[in-house]
């Protein structure tokens, strides 16, 4: 579902990450051009598709967060 989040408005670019123990673990983080991208209508939508509804039936613990980024390196 990850092209169909990049696909959104102010949705800019995605990093996805596996747990290094190989446990179905995953870590997946969006570059938004602004935090209310996540919040606009349509964008934070569990159900905005089918392969997205899908994924959210399947994994069970999500842990959703929008931070700020304060200092690059």
């Amino acid at each position: 579902h990850g092209a169909e989040k990049l696909a959104l408005p102010g949705y800019l670019g995605l990093r996805r990450f596996r747990a290094h123990d190989g446990s179905a673990r995953f870590l997946a983080i969006y570059e938004l051009s602004t935090p209310e991208a996540a919040l606009a209508p349509g964008n934070s939508s569990p159900d905005s598709s089918e392969r997205m509804a899908e994924i959210m039936h399947k994994w069970k613990r999500w842990d959703r967060s929008v931070w700020v980024e304060i200092e690059s390196s």
